[in-house]
């Protein structure tokens, strides 16, 4: 799998990748209420937070500027790349993170969580834990959540 190299700045407002970004921003605020900012938020501007499933990264995977697939993710979670794989193995993961705008020169996408749905029964926890080269980065954090009437695994690092 390559990512594309596209250095062009606004990718994100190619208006079939901001109509995921958009419904990925709206997820994450219909789950967590909180994630609402106050009534100055400015979207062009702040960061947001986003849910997207395994489908929406795979779409949105052949848009992303080089710059946005690290060697590692974020503080040792999994990078872009192998949240691509993750997301082509298992339709049912969900990946949370934040949505950085144009105005700032991060623009993209920073994956911080993986949910993985129970029962767990093909141990995507373990895969989404271990990196390409074997070492094993828990998160910080490990819960179960219901999501949309079902049971995930919310595996995320700060």
């Amino acid at each position: 799998m390559t990512t594309a190299t596209r250095s062009d700045r606004g990718w994100t407002r190619h208006p079939k990748i901001a109509r995921i970004l958009k419904r990925g921003v709206a997820r994450f605020i219909t789950i967590y209420p909180w994630a609402e900012l106050h009534p100055t938020f400015n979207p062009e501007r702040d960061i947001c937070f986003i849910m997207l499933t395994a489908r929406e990264i795979l779409k949105l995977n052949p848009s992303i500027p080089a710059s946005m697939a690290p060697q590692c993710g974020h503080n040792h979670g999994p990078s872009w790349e192998e949240c691509v794989r993750l997301a082509e193995n298992n339709p049912a993961l969900r990946f949370t993170g934040f949505l950085m705008p144009v105005a700032r020169a991060d623009e993209g996408i920073d994956l911080d969580a993986v949910y993985v749905p129970q029962p767990d029964l093909e141990n995507y926890y373990t895969l989404v834990l271990t990196r390409p080269d074997g070492t094993v980065h828990p998160p910080d954090e490990d819960a179960v959540e219901q999501i949309d009437g079902r049971d995930y695994r919310r595996l995320w690092w700060d």
